[in-house]
């Protein structure tokens, strides 16, 4: 099973907080076309969202939360609160970086 580790960074790739590694399992698949946004999180590559992306984000994480287990959620809920401070102002961006 490989990581993918989720971060806030600024404009200029600078971290804002820490960061959190998540099994890529946890990720929708591709074809899940219930996802709006995690179904692209690339677990090879790099996937950012921007401010306004991360709205779609929080509801697809909604969705994820009622298929997982209580670990998993934890999970969840630590990628959540990255999210939230995305979102927060301008110049923020949500990078999921892959293996």
């Amino acid at each position: 099973m490989g990581m993918i580790s989720v971060l806030v960074q600024d404009e200029r790739g600078i971290a804002i907080g820490e960061r959190v590694d998540l099994p890529t399992d946890l990720f929708p698949k591709a074809d899940d076309m219930r996802f709006v946004c995690l179904r692209f999180v690339d677990p090879y590559g790099d996937t950012f969202f921007n401010r306004l992306q991360v709205q779609a984000v929080l509801v697809d994480l909604q969705l994820l939360k009622t298929t997982k287990n209580k670990e998993q959620l934890e999970l969840i809920h630590r990628l959540e609160t990255l999210v939230r401070a995305c979102e927060k102002e301008p110049h923020l961006y949500l990078r999921f970086i892959g293996d």
